[in-house]
């Protein structure tokens, strides 16, 4: 009989988890006990349910979205067991996990120096109190760390494992004296989250990665070597979230290209959601763009003949709602404002990239900008990246 250390080392070679039947039942045939920690309303989490109920896990969900309190997780029946330690905080800043002052950012970085959040120890305390865990799962993000850092100095006798999504952080652009500010801040805040990190990860029986570029800057920035084990794996959705039917494609009916945008979209003139000048230049191609936003309506936009919005589709319960939406388009294209290559985009596969995924048209991208989902469309085939809105759009009219 193979032995657990055998598995794990297979595992590792193969690039992926081993999902042997004893996994999912620990000694004496129980159902094995997972405690999520990570933010309930998170795609990410709603996976991670799907996959606990196939595995018949029991699973209790940490809540670490601090400006939302819920029941359970949506679309996920057996996923009742949620925790919410936190009931009035004020929201964080989307897309960074911070404060939204200066003030509320610099208590979220006291957390990682050992200003510890009492509702959090409580909550944990209680949980300990009546039950035990073989494992503690983590996702990326803050205040993510800060509920591992709680959950292992609680539960301290389970199996840590934390899933890398995305990393670094963007750096902050712009210039003035009030960005200058946050950068001098930020600067010094990171070196605590930094810190704060290193701990975390360093306590992690298994880290996975998404790519094998992600796995070599974590194992490079914090120094992990000699502490744990690394799992290179895709997070694919469920497909529960694949299109059962295809609509015509648009294309079909007026002989124009037409893409579909499925990241969040704005306008505000600034971040890495501000695709107004993207969205143009395709637009200047004779590319038809369609997009989702929630930003109010009379957020001005590059909207008109070739910029086209929708409405949101689907909701918070997972299904093949926005894949078969998108399969009326000729290609899925991943766009975030950015000029250049960063680390985060050399690393990581952004979330819309995995929805594109679902979709099963092609995606493409520009070329050089987000080399990981770059490197995914071209070794399976299943999109390309252009050098130009031009060339995109002759390729669209000429798939061939």
């Amino acid at each position: 009989m193979e032995s657990s250390a055998a598995r794990t080392s297979r595992s590792r070679r193969s690039g992926g988890f081993s999902l042997d039947p004893s996994v999912s039942e620990p000694a004496g045939g129980a159902p094995l006990r997972v405690l999520h920690v990570g933010p309930v309303t998170s795609v990410h989490t709603q996976i991670a349910a799907l996959a606990y109920e196939t595995l018949g896990a029991e699973a209790t969900f940490l809540n670490t979205r601090k400006d939302v309190s819920v029941s359970g997780i949506p679309g996920v029946p057996s996923a009742t067991d949620v925790v919410n330690p936190w009931s009035d905080e004020k929201p964080v800043v989307p897309g960074t996990g911070r404060g939204s002052s200066l003030a509320a950012s610099a208590v979220q970085t006291a957390r990682y120096l050992g200003l510890r959040d009492q509702r959090l120890d409580r909550a944990l305390l209680d949980l300990r109190s009546t039950r035990r865990f073989d494992l503690v799962v983590g996702t990326w993000g803050l205040p993510v760390l800060e509920a591992m850092l709680a959950a292992q100095r609680v539960f301290n006798d389970a199996a840590m494992v934390y899933n890398v999504l995305t990393a670094p952080e963007l750096p902050l652009e712009g210039a003035g004296w009030r960005i200058g500010l946050w950068k001098g801040y930020l600067k010094l805040a990171w070196l605590a989250e930094r810190a704060a990190y290193r701990r975390m990860l360093r306590k992690c029986h298994v880290r996975v990665h998404c790519s094998s570029e992600m796995c070599r800057y974590m194992r490079r920035e914090y120094d992990l070597e000699q502490h744990g084990i690394d799992v290179i794996r895709v997070e694919l959705f469920n497909r529960i979230f694949f299109p059962v039917r295809r609509r015509a494609k648009l294309s079909d009916r007026d002989n124009r290209p037409h893409v579909v945008h499925l990241g969040a979209t704005n306008f505000s003139g600034r971040g890495i959601d501000n695709l107004s000048g993207p969205f143009q230049r395709l637009a200047a191609a004779g590319i038809n763009v369609h997009f989702a936003s929630e930003a109010d309506e009379r957020t001005e936009g590059p909207e008109g003949s070739f910029c086209q919005r929708f409405p949101k589709v689907g909701g918070a319960v997972p299904g093949p709602e926005l894949a078969e939406f998108a399969t009326q388009f000729d290609a899925a294209i991943i766009l975030f404002n950015v000029e250049r290559e960063y680390a985060r985009f050399r690393n990581a596969l952004p979330t819309r990239f995995l929805f594109a995924l679902t979709t099963g048209i092609p995606i493409v991208l520009p070329h050089g900008l987000f080399l990981s989902c770059q490197e995914y469309v071209e070794r399976h085939d299943i999109g390309l990246a252009y050098r130009s809105e031009r060339d995109l759009a002759q390729s669209l009219a000429d798939p061939a």
